[in-house]
């Protein structure tokens, strides 16, 4: 299986005009309005300049997906998200955005799919090794509504990404939704994808109990 490529980058995507966004709009549902194309070229300057994560496209080799934000980037990530709550077919935000700052300080807003940049859109900082990164929009989120699918336990002491197991403590990992889950350390989380909690349970040779 080819391993995916993950990436540190800057994103750039200010400056977009109303070409691009027709561009990006081509075979859209409904009717496409000029307050679409706006909001387009909008919701990319709000994240121009963002801190990320990226996987590259492996079948492309030219595209990117958006894996998270950095936390110095969330307010960026914030924005983005409530722009693109405001298409009248699909947001659940719209011309709401009170409602959607208080689910969204209280951890509890998901945006649905992922973002998809092209090179010309990012500056690559360097090439991940080994990708673990941290998801969690709201760091002090109460896991005790999250359901808990099973323990971890470390053979070793380690610190990853600042973040500290001690050897033979017991870590509980908790249901985030169907596709990812949480996994608390001792001074704070990781958030992974199911299939790449898999791949960290073998490659750090961790305990299930």
């Amino acid at each position: 299986m080819t391993q995916e490529r993950k990436f540190i980058a800057i994103l750039k995507t200010g400056n977009k005009t109303i070409e691009d966004a027709k561009n990006v709009y081509e075979g859209s549902i409904g009717t496409v309005t000029q307050a679409d194309y706006d909001n387009y070229i909008q919701r990319m300057a709000a994240i121009n300049g963002a801190r990320v994560l990226l996987v590259e496209d492996n079948m492309s080799g030219e595209n990117f997906g958006v894996i998270s934000f950095h936390d110095d980037s969330l307010d960026k990530y914030k924005e983005f998200c409530y722009l693109a709550e405001q298409d009248p077919y699909f947001g659940s935000y719209e011309n709401n955005r009170e409602e959607f700052e208080k689910d969204w300080s209280a951890g509890d807003y998901e945006f649905t799919g992922m973002l998809e940049v092209t090179t010309s859109e990012v500056e690559i900082l360097e090439e991940v090794v080994q990708q673990l990164h941290h998801l969690s929009i709201n760091k002090e989120k109460d896991h005790v509504e999250r359901k808990l699918l099973y323990h971890i336990i470390f053979g070793k002491s380690s610190e990853v990404e600042g973040r500290i197991f001690h050897k033979g403590n017991e870590y509980p990992v908790y249901k985030k939704d169907d596709d990812y889950v949480i996994l608390c350390a001792e001074n704070g989380d990781f958030c992974f994808s199911n299939e790449l909690m898999k791949q960290v349970i073998k490659e750090w040779d961790l305990t299930i109990y």
